[in-house]
């Protein structure tokens, strides 16, 4: 199993391939962080116990490069050299512990949070991404 779980955002490249570089830097650097940001907040309300540690583990990072081109949501708390939270999104038996989903399948918990929770923030970045872009090409 591996050590963390993660959640990578790409598929721009269409875009970033069309547009001068100037135009992409800071609205994509802006577009990743609210992106990431917002799955790493769905997570963490998400998150089937809430102990801390597994919320406090839920990290965003973003590709550093001048043209950034992907963002990523991870979480990755161990025990016993097993992925916690790997355990937790592929399971059909463990259930929600101490939360508003007490008893409900804990099955697809990390993945809901960008498919289901976030998606219509995610839209609303990528509107915000393509207006940004056109404000910076009318400068």
């Amino acid at each position: 199993m591996p050590k963390a779980l993660e959640i990578k955002f790409e598929g721009l490249d269409d875009i970033i391939n069309k547009t001068p570089a100037r135009l992409l830097t800071e609205p994509l650097k802006r577009f990743w962080e609210r992106t990431t940001l917002t799955v790493v907040r769905f997570a963490r309300l998400r998150a089937p116990f809430k102990t801390g540690r597994l919320q406090d583990s839920i990290t965003n990072r973003m590709d550093e490069s001048p043209i950034p081109l992907w963002g990523a949501v991870a979480t990755g708390v161990t025990h016993k050299g097993v992925s916690y939270p790997t355990v937790l999104e592929m399971s059909t038996r463990t259930t929600y512990r101490a939360t508003s989903r007490m008893g409900q399948p804990t099955e697809g918990w990390f993945t809901k949070a960008r498919d289901v929770d976030a998606a219509k923030d995610i839209d609303r970045a990528l509107k915000t991404l393509g207006s940004e872009v056109g404000e910076t090409w009318q400068q």
